[in-house]
């Protein structure tokens, strides 16, 4: 639970660590402050509950590991792909500022004569 702990920055997750290792050393299960607790994913506390109920927690754990990647990784990929077109127009608004502050001095001057 100290590892879980320092690996987060997250205030609100570190608490909610705390509090589970306390009620793991009044010997709770750890599935109950998991699922006691309604800032942490439901899918956490029901598998931890499920890995505690079979005898499998540590592969209970691999598989959430892996769907928390896969989650991740496709909140990423949604980002990126959200953002590319907003970076494209502001490319396009500041190479249009380019081109205008280049020509329209050049207009001024031949239009002049």
């Amino acid at each position: 639970m100290e590892i879980s702990r320092s690996a987060t920055n997250n205030i609100i997750f570190k608490d909610a660590f705390d509090i589970a290792a306390k009620k793991v050393e009044k010997g709770f299960p750890l599935s109950d402050p998991l699922l006691e607790n309604k800032m942490m994913p439901a899918i956490l506390g029901q598998m931890v509950a499920i890995g505690e109920h079979t005898g499998k927690l540590g592969d209970s754990l691999t598989k959430l590991s892996h769907y928390f990647e896969t989650e991740a990784d496709i909140a990423v990929r949604t980002l990126t792909t959200l953002i590319e077109p907003l970076i494209m127009v502001v490319l396009g608004v500041g190479v249009g500022f380019l081109v205008l502050a280049v020509l329209l001095p050049i207009y001024s001057l031949t239009s002049k004569f």
